[in-house]
């Protein structure tokens, strides 16, 4: 059979629906209701025995709460040499029904905390952005994630591969400029004849 979910008059879902007996069926509804307060969902029988036909009223209460979700991170740039800065940014949403009041956002560098900000007054629906910039060593590939305070999913991390740090051009030429000048300066003093200044 088939059963309609409904609130406010509205269908929020239909499901394919098989009883068994004499335990019945068990089914999941998810349906984002705008606001906290008291809601009745509707189940309605669409077709099978007795359709159609009012099968019962739910009561639900719907709490007020902010529910922070990051949604993306960023590194930029993914490659750079050892020593070097990384900007690194997570996109953070506010899917709950009510402004946020102090949640905490991580961003992280392989589980180790870069960053930590709590988030007040984003409301319903809001998107902000957590950013840091951090210098990264050790060659190799590390993980950017971040995490917000109950978010039950967690945005695709992020890979920054560090190379070894290459020498400034030129440094190896002056070296041997400097350690020349030195050696004809050298030279220069002992080639002078005894008792000229």
């Amino acid at each position: 059979m088939v059963v309609d979910f409904r609130y406010d008059g509205r269908i929020v879902d239909t499901q394919m629906v098989s009883l068994v007996p004499p335990h019945g069926n068990h089914s999941t509804v998810v349906a984002l209701l705008p606001i906290n307060g008291m809601y009745v969902l509707e189940v309605h029988l669409v077709t099978g025995p007795g359709a159609p036909d009012r099968l019962a009223n739910l009561t639900l209460n719907v709490t007020a709460r902010p529910i922070l979700d990051v949604v993306s991170v960023r590194a930029d740039p993914t490659k750079i040499e050892s020593g070097s800065k990384v900007h690194l940014e997570a996109l953070v949403t506010n899917r709950g029904n009510a402004t946020s009041t102090g949640q905490y956002v991580q961003l992280m560098v392989d589980s180790t905390v870069v960053a930590n900000a709590s988030i007040e007054g984003l409301g319903p629906g809001k998107e902000t952005t957590v950013a840091t910039n951090w210098t990264l060593s050790g060659v190799g590939i590390h993980t950017v994630s971040a995490f917000a305070e109950g978010d039950e999913f967690a945005a695709q991390p992020v890979a920054v591969e560090v190379k070894e740090r290459t020498p400034a051009p030129g440094a190896g030429c002056t070296l041997a400029v400097l350690m020349f000048a030195v050696l004809v300066t050298l030279v220069a003093r002992r080639s002078r004849p005894a008792g000229r200044a």
